[in-house]
């Protein structure tokens, strides 16, 4: 570093032979076209005796005749080292050296730069880091609550993150358009609105969360669907792609349910209701993506004071049910309207329904209901007696589990004729109990 650039031309030159002893680094480099050797030096003197510690360094055209115990060949010029000089040398001499190549014509800064990395050795701190590839969980119940001639009001329930958080998303992207998705949900995605400033954050999973899309144009029918993204940038499917129209005929005010067994009642309110034919009641399992139409409920046309609705529903097994509403006005244009949740529970004791109608006809058909709680299926019959406790026949047999059950019967025997008009007794037979109706056939 005292020395340079100085130039191999086998002339002699006049030299700083200062080297610096441990802890220090000393380095020196050769360079020219053919490349580069740059070494880095550290000397310990501490347990070696009489001895001074210089830089080597001989360039004439005496070659290494330089008096010094070399090869002594006399060819060599620009020999470059470290020396020891003085008298009754001893001890022990610790010298670390360490020799890097590189291309030719490097410069004294890339040797400072070498000396300084050995000096300092680069740290390394190994820590183990999840990585997460999978994306939060779908939006399942995106839904328009409300609309107007600009804004359609959205809800749904905050998805959780994958299983190395269990906690929220990050965040939402909203994509609206005014062109149907078809098929193709991508092309579909490439070419829609999407929303990501002024949404809310994700909350808590299944917490309930809202937005009103604003700037919308008037009489049209939009295309929205809502995704979550986690922090490792995952995003979520698509929701299901909701349809709502800017103005639309009906202003709703109240939506829910009272669940009775597996008897699911609906009861809405509207504000105001403008050219409103009527409501579509759709209904879909949790485990299902698809939405089946269960019910139209006819609507009050224009009326300024709204007006009250109510619908029921049967539904066969437990399990938890959405429903939602379609309102339509009287063009045949109906909006996404509101989603409800309701849970259907397992009946808790088996129980055995007056048939409807009783009485009945005979040929005509009435129904018979029943619910069962076994867990695991289980064989169950179905026999019908007549007053003095003959038994007239096995209707109905098969295994079931836990469930809500309707069967119909049109008075016919297992033999094919029908029962005569009279009183009767039909009897479930689970495997636990006995459970006993009386039913009465009119003459046809």
């Amino acid at each position: 570093p005292n020395n340079g650039p100085v130039t191999v031309d086998a002339q002699q030159d006049t030299i700083d032979k200062t080297i610096l002893v441990h802890p220090q680094l000393n380095w020196d480099m050769v360079t020219g076209d053919l490349g580069s050797i740059i070494k880095i030096i550290r000397i310990n003197l501490d347990s070696l005796n009489n001895a001074t510690a210089s830089l080597y360094y001989h360039d004439a055209t005496s070659g290494t005749a330089d008096g010094t115990p070399d090869t002594g060949d006399g060819v060599s010029f620009g020999d470059v080292g470290l020396q020891l000089s003085g008298t009754d040398i001893n001890g022990l001499f610790p010298i670390f050296i360490e020799s890097v190549f590189l291309p030719g014509r490097q410069t004294p800064e890339t040797a400072a730069l070498l000396r300084d990395q050995v000096d300092q050795p680069l740290q390394k701190a190994i820590r183990m880091q999840a990585f997460d590839a999978i994306p939060p969980a779908a939006i399942a119940d995106l839904s328009i609550t409300e609309s107007t001639d600009f804004t359609l009001s959205l809800e749904w329930t905050a998805p959780g993150d994958d299983s190395l958080s269990n906690g929220p998303a990050v965040s939402y992207t909203l994509y609206y358009s005014t062109m149907a998705p078809g098929d193709n949900l991508e092309n579909w995605r490439q070419y829609a609105t999407a929303v990501t400033e002024g949404l809310p954050t994700p909350a808590e999973p299944g917490t309930q969360q809202a937005y009103t899309l604003e700037g919308l144009e008037a009489g049209k029918a939009y295309y929205i669907a809502l995704t979550a993204t986690d922090d490792f940038g995952n995003e979520s499917p698509l929701t299901t792609i909701v349809q709502a129209n800017t103005t639309v005929p009906v202003q709703l005010v109240a939506f829910r349910a009272e669940v009775d067994g597996n008897q699911v009642s609906l009861f809405w309110q509207t504000a105001s209701e403008i050219n409103n034919a009527g409501f579509f009641v759709d209904r879909r399992a949790e485990s299902s993506e698809k939405w089946q139409q269960v019910a139209y409920v006819k609507g009050n046309g224009t009326n300024e004071n709204g007006g009250r609705y109510e619908w029921s529903d049967r539904v066969q097994q437990p399990g938890v049910y959405f429903y939602r509403l379609r309102p339509m006005d009287a063009d045949g244009r109906s909006a996404g309207g509101p989603q409800i949740r309701v849970n259907v529970t397992v009946p808790r004791v088996a129980r055995l329904y007056p048939n409807y109608p009783n009485p009945f006809r005979q040929g005509q058909p009435t129904v018979i209901q029943y619910d069962l709680p076994a867990p695991t299926p289980e064989p169950i019959t179905l026999r019908l007696f007549n007053v003095l406790g003959q038994e007239l026949g096995v209707l109905y047999r098969d295994r079931q589990s836990a469930g809500y059950y309707q069967w119909q019967w049109d008075g016919r025997l297992p033999n094919g004729q029908l029962a005569a008009p009279g009183i009767y007794f039909l009897i479930l037979e689970t495997g636990h109990q006995q459970l006993i109706r009386k039913l009465a056939i009119l003459p046809f």
